[in-house]
């Protein structure tokens, strides 16, 4: 009834840029690390498509662990997600031949992964630092998934370098608009959403036929 009548206050733009978050609700995140690992998993198609499907499962795993650790609700519910997905998508990656390049990525991802937390603690959400990490932090699933699947280096680079500042580049587009007061930070973001989803789904689309027409 509250909410009905508007009486439930939407978060402020401070609280909204410096609360500790919740990765699990941020759509663009989940949109980023989807088209990651999917366009490794098209670089991995012609080589083992399988191993490059079970490192993206690692990354989505990790993804929900890190939303169970920032905040307390679910916990229980996303511990328990991640670990089942976690479980399953490890037995898959090593029920076939591991290579080191497999493992080449979990150490930076890794320390990525708690350089971001840091500083999503002691700086914001939606601090410049933060989502530059951040969104690295989400490209890296491609070159990863795409290497464990087999696909050469220079290629899964390559995916990376067109991927990373494009996403970069869309969250601070976002950010800006925020700041200015043009993306309200509930309903806005919501329509905001699904045009950024648009947008990185046909810049991943071309940058993979730029690579396919490449090698």
């Amino acid at each position: 009834m509250p909410m009905a009548l508007g009486l439930v206050e939407t978060p402020s733009m401070s609280e909204l840029f410096h609360r500790v978050p919740d990765p699990l609700r941020a759509h663009g995140a989940w949109v980023y690390l989807g088209l990651s690992v999917l366009a490794g998993l098209v670089l991995a198609l012609p080589h083992h498509p399988v191993s490059s499907l079970a490192v993206g499962g690692i990354a989505v795993a990790g993804f929900i662990l890190a939303g169970a650790l920032a905040r307390k609700r679910h916990k229980q519910r996303r511990l328990l997600i991640s670990g089942i997905l976690l479980l399953a998508s490890t037995l898959l990656l090593f029920s076939r031949p591991i290579e080191p390049r497999v493992l080449a990525y979990a150490v930076p991802a890794t320390l990525l992964l708690l350089v971001t937390a840091m500083l999503a603690r002691r700086k914001g959400f939606f601090a410049p630092s933060t989502l530059a990490c951040g969104v690295m932090l989400l490209a890296l699933a491609a070159p990863a998934c795409a290497r464990a699947g087999g696909a050469p280096r220079v290629p899964s680079l390559l995916l990376l370098a067109l991927l990373a500042p494009m996403f970069a580049w869309r969250c601070f587009h976002v950010r800006t608009g925020m700041l200015r007061g043009k993306i309200s930070p509930k309903i806005g973001l919501r329509r905001v959403g699904m045009r950024e989803a648009a947008v990185g789904l046909a810049w991943t689309t071309l940058s993979l036929a730029a690579l396919h027409a490449w090698t």
